[in-house]
């Protein structure tokens, strides 16, 4: 069995992202593959990112964007 997933994670996203829009996969230092399930579209200029994965009261996770105003809700793929 996996082991549960911990209520905050704080990494980079691998590699540059020029947007954000729903159906993208981030794939952070750790190895773990997140993908965007939020509806937003924004365009970004983003070089490895930093983000914290926070799971909220609900059980629904969100990757906050330390350089940025931003929070997209996402779900673990990997």
């Amino acid at each position: 069995a996996e082991a549960a997933e911990p209520d905050q994670i704080e990494t980079r996203v691998l590699g540059p992202l020029d947007r954000i829009v729903k159906g993208s996969r981030y794939t952070l230092e750790n190895g773990q593959v997140w993908l965007n399930v939020d509806d937003r579209d924004v365009d970004v200029q983003l070089s490895s990112p930093a983000v914290t994965i926070e799971k909220n009261f609900l059980g629904n996770y969100w990757m906050r964007f330390h350089d940025r105003n931003l929070r997209i809700r996402v779900r673990r793929i990997q």
